[in-house]
């Protein structure tokens, strides 16, 4: 590793640190707008394009460490459908919030700035293991940082294939999936980040492991996969498998190299056995089970897949050809083409977790990328002579859905929409739930409070989360019927019959309730302030 690090140049750390300073900056941009555009009796919700839904997922668990718990319970759903869970990222990013005060959305937004360097720090150690050449791998670690695909220009054609509402689900990957590059990575959330740098790192060391013979890279890899497996173990599934593939691959081409790698993958199991077991226990649970087979993130079409990688899976498939006809020599090929080709079995998987495979597979495209871009860019210096034109290229062929992120992120602070920001009086208003709803009692409302009233009051609501509420379709359907019934009976049954024992009813939904909580005889109002009122069943 001292070796490695020693062949960066001091200008490599000076590309590096403009490298990761702009990223930080493009990828603040929308937060910093916050301030400016925020209504006087509004509060920022925290969440930005990327699957706004499950912010407050997050900052359920950071408020529930926040208040001395270790493990977690899952708010979205019943008591008796929950189990009490541990997750070591965000138990220990909740004891710093507590330590310093902060409040969980300051904790996600300095996480995600402080995490940053730590990925980006990584991937370039990667990039320089791979490539040799420094203006290669700089031109890799700028594709690492900033490209994506032609998803943008794309989707407008897919969309034609689709109605509107499932043309939804069928975004290419990078406009719509986080994980799928790490500059969207870097956008979303700390803990994508914090699991992407895990990645790569084991990735990094077990390679430099092998390459040296030397099985003490195994305690820095193992302790790094104990904590991934631990909070993140799709992403500790997808180093596992392609280490395991090249162990058969090594095993027909170099037995010495594969009884090598069978001893480090021994001492690996044992540091990472301790989250085996807990996930082994874990996985008879209804959460569990509900998160492995209920889960929402499927990939989309292979043409969004395909679109959303863009370029980099023609360029890849090119060094690959080169390397092959022996034009170019690419360090560790077999180990890269064993990733380019053994993820994409990961990701169509007919599981429900799809999506989760994707994390990492850009680096592989992007590192195989960098061999035939930089053979293209030699014989077309023309490209890269003005910067001003160069970024432009850039930018139309590999990041225009990025350009379209970052705006539909500003138009929405702008706007001053719901999306971006909650009213002062329902924060207000749901805080009070914790007041006034015991530990663990069933409150209904509408989805979109639904979905936050985890977060903000640590209290349970019966349907809220796609993923975290286990049953999610058959209980989203209940609560439809329960706000557009004419029946007073069928409404108290279905109160009665789901143990619900409170309703937080937000006059901003009005027209998507058939009736008037007011005129129940089964509710009585115990709260009510402006739009937002708090009804306990009888």
């Amino acid at each position: 590793m001292k070796d490695l690090i020693k062949s960066i140049t001091k200008k490599e750390w000076k590309f590096w640190i403009w490298v990761v300073a702009g990223l930080i900056l493009a990828t603040s941009l929308s937060r910093l707008a916050v301030p400016i555009f925020m209504p006087e009796d509004g509060a920022w919700r925290g969440n930005v394009i990327y699957s706004f839904i499950d912010r407050y997922v997050y900052v359920s668990y950071i408020e529930q460490a926040r208040e001395g718990n270790i493990l977690f319970q899952d708010l979205y759903t019943a008591k008796e459908e929950s189990s009490p869970m541990l997750n070591v990222f965000w138990l220990g990013m909740g004891l710093v919030a507590k330590a310093t005060r902060l409040s969980a959305n300051a904790a996600l937004e300095i996480f995600r700035i402080l995490l940053i360097p730590a990925l980006f720090f990584v991937s370039y150690l990667l990039i320089s293991f791979f490539i040799k050449d420094i203006w290669q791998r700089k031109l890799a670690f700028l594709f690492s940082a900033f490209a994506g695909g032609l998803g943008a220009l794309f989707f407008p054609i897919i969309a034609l294939f689709y109605s509107e509402k499932a043309a939804a689900y069928q975004l290419p990957i990078d406009f719509d999936t986080p994980e799928a590059f790490l500059f969207p990575t870097s956008y979303y959330s700390p803990h994508f980040i914090f699991s992407t740098t895990l990645l790569l790192l084991i990735i990094l060391l077990s390679l430099l492991a092998i390459e040296k013979k030397n099985l003490h890279y195994a305690f820095p890899a193992g302790i790094a996969g104990l904590i991934l497996s631990n909070f993140h173990p799709f992403s500790f599934i997808v180093v596992s498998y392609l280490f395991i593939c090249y162990f058969l691959f090594l095993l027909w081409k170099n037995r010495a190299e594969a009884w090598f790698l069978f001893k480090y993958g021994c001492l690996l199991f044992i540091f990472v056995l301790p989250s085996i077991i807990y996930h082994a226990f874990m996985f008879f649970t209804p959460w569990w089970q509900n998160q492995t087979w209920g889960s929402t993130t499927y990939i989309p079409n292979i043409f969004s897949i395909l679109s959303g990688y863009g370029l980099l899976v023609p360029f890849a498939i090119w060094s690959l050809w080169l390397a092959y006809k022996n034009k170019i020599e690419i360090k560790k090929i077999y180990f890269l083409l064993i990733w380019f080709l053994g993820q994409i079995v990961l990701i169509f998987l007919p599981v429900s977790v799809q999506r989760r495979f994707l994390e990492g597979y850009s680096f592989v495209l992007i590192i195989l990328a960098s061999y035939a871009i930089v053979l293209f860019l030699e014989k077309r210096k023309w490209i890269i002579k003005g910067k001003i034109f160069a970024i432009t290229i850039f930018i139309l062929c590999f990041g225009l859905s990025y350009i379209l992120v970052l705006t539909l992120d500003l138009k929405n602070i702008v706007s001053q929409g719901n999306v971006v920001y909650f009213k002062k009086a329902e924060v207000e208003a749901i805080k009070e739930l914790k007041n006034i709803v015991p530990k663990d009692e069933l409150i209904i409302s509408d989805i979109y409070n639904s979905a936050i009233i985890p977060g903000i009051a640590l209290r349970r609501v019966f349907v809220g989360h796609g993923t975290e509420t286990i049953d999610f379709e058959r209980k989203y359907l209940i609560l439809e019927r329960f706000m557009a019934s004419s029946n007073d009976m069928e409404k108290s049954l279905i109160l009665d019959n789901n143990g619900i024992k409170y309703l937080f009813y937000d006059n901003i939904w009005e027209k998507d309730w058939a009736w008037d909580p007011d005129e129940m005889d089964f509710l009585e109002k115990v709260y009510e302030q402006g739009d937002y009122k708090i009804y306990k069943v009888l």
